[in-house]
């Protein structure tokens, strides 16, 4: 962020000026304001030039504000907004009764970065004077969810011409959304300012490209105390083997969209393809008053998830997936294990791969104390990090798994390490360590629910597509 870091009130005494005195250059909000989510208007320890970010709207708590150093365009910090819930706001605002001075100013500018503003229904901008206000969508300000940082300017002239006092700014800036939002979507600010005269440009980085030759060597390349133990290569066309796979059915869980049906999961030319699809028809379990299985009258998604479950079932080894995964709105791949005994989560649960609202995740999960909620270790990439078009190729996850650890990798790169000490069941609702015994495979393509966001539907039907899987044990 900017190099005024920590100089909030030096800073704010700079934009208290009159349209007549000689502004130039540029005048930076704090870096780090001293309060983020409280109002300083009525605080004891407020200074008469304080200002704060604050939540409001329907639900005050709809999104978690933090500093944070792991993206920023220059400096130390940006902010972080991570969003749960729609119909709210968050407003840097200013002390009850003060206000700032934008009049002597070019412009207000800011960089703002997300790869997850495609699934909300509507992001807009506003700055506010009392009882006049000007607002934007960010898409008509040139804003795009791609991943990559934007500079967004807002002449102050366009202020006045929608009413706005700019001698007056109360609001400073506020971001607004409305319903469509699911739990996770993040954006980031950096560089808040008010510039004079010429612009202060930066550079922003193109993304790294990916291409195979990125991909570590193995570690692990000495096989020898391995063997095959079980394998699918899906050689044969037509639906998965009924000897290797079943079919999960309906709706299933975590109030996803998709209905799961045989129809969408076919093996052609030596891959597996699971195909989601934009698809109406009657709900055929629906019944009135019942639970959201049942509720819906239609099913407007379809899509398949098969699993080994009754089949085949493993305790430690390593597995083995090379997939590809189409990265796209409302999508929710995945890659899973579960515990054959007991319920979940105490059965244990292993993520080698789930994809959803631009992230790759990595995770593990055994039971707490209450019922139905788990422990989670949980590790996660966003796509950008790994290059642009990583997404356009096949990769290999892999999961080493013995009666101490479960590590999880992606391309030979770690991203989750579990220690087995450590996932011990509190409660008699399924093995004492659920990594201490048999689990199942899970293979699917789920759509929004808790988790998978928004689908949009001009980009369907949406491929999750498999070449094969591998599981190898000691010998």
């Amino acid at each position: 962020m900017n190099k005024f870091f920590g100089m909030a009130l030096a800073a704010f005494s700079l934009f208290a000026v009159s349209a007549e005195s000689k502004v130039t250059g540029i005048h930076y909000f704090s870096e780090k304001p001293t309060s983020i989510n409280k109002h300083c208007g009525n605080k004891s320890d407020s200074d008469s030039n304080c200002y704060a970010w604050i939540p409001k709207g329907k639900w005050e708590q709809s999104a978690k504000l933090d500093i944070t150093k792991e993206e920023k365009i220059e400096g130390k910090y940006s902010y972080k907004f991570t969003l749960s819930h729609g119909w709210s706001r968050w407003i840097l605002e200013m002390k009850k009764g003060k206000s700032v001075d934008y009049s002597a100013y070019d412009r207000l500018v800011f960089y703002l970065k997300s790869a997850d503003a495609k699934y909300w229904d509507s992001f807009k901008l506003i700055i506010e004077s009392p009882n006049k206000w000007y607002t934007k969508e960010l898409a008509e300000l040139g804003f795009k969810a791609n991943g990559l940082w934007q500079r967004i300017e807002i002449p102050i002239a366009d202020l006045a011409k929608a009413g706005v006092d700019t001698k007056n700014i109360t609001k400073l800036m506020q971001f607004s959304w409305g319903g469509g939002v699911a739990g996770g979507n993040e954006f980031y600010l950096d560089n808040l300012c008010l510039e004079k005269g010429a612009r202060q440009m930066y550079d922003i980085p193109e993304p790294k490209v990916w291409s195979p030759d990125m991909i570590k060597s193995n570690p692990f390349e000495d096989m020898t105390s391995y063997e095959l133990v079980w394998s699918d290569e899906f050689e044969f066309d037509g639906s998965p083997n009924p000897d290797k796979w079943q079919f999960e059915e309906g709706f299933s869980r975590n109030r996803e969209l998709q209905w799961y049906q045989k129809e969408n999961a076919v093996c052609k030319d030596g891959k597996l393809i699971i195909e989601a699809r934009r698809e109406v028809k009657p709900n055929p379990t629906y019944k009135k008053g019942g639970d959201w299985r049942q509720e819906r009258n239609n099913i407007e998604y379809t899509s398949s998830s098969i699993k080994t479950s009754d089949l085949h079932s493993w305790k430690y080894g390593r597995f083995e997936i090379r997939a590809k995964v189409d990265a796209i709105s409302g999508t929710w791949p995945a890659i899973w294990t579960v515990g054959d005994q007991g319920q979940w989560p105490s059965s244990g649960e292993i993520d080698l791969m789930e994809y959803y609202k631009g992230k790759i995740l990595a995770n593990t999960v055994w039971g707490t104390r209450k019922r139905w909620h788990g422990e989670w270790n949980a590790a996660k990439k966003s796509l950008s990090s790994f290059g642009k078009g990583w997404d356009d190729h096949f990769h290999v996850w892999r999961m080493d798994w013995d009666e101490n650890y479960i590590k999880i990798y992606v391309d030979d790169v770690l991203l989750n390490k579990t220690d087995l000490s450590k996932t011990i069941n509190p409660m008699n609702w399924g093995p004492k360590n659920p990594f201490q015994s048999e689990h199942h495979i899970i293979l699917n393509m789920a759509l929004g629910g808790d988790n998978g966001g928004r689908p949009m539907e001009e980009e369907y039907p949406a491929k999750f597509i498999v070449d094969y899987v591998r599981i190898y044990q000691k010998k």
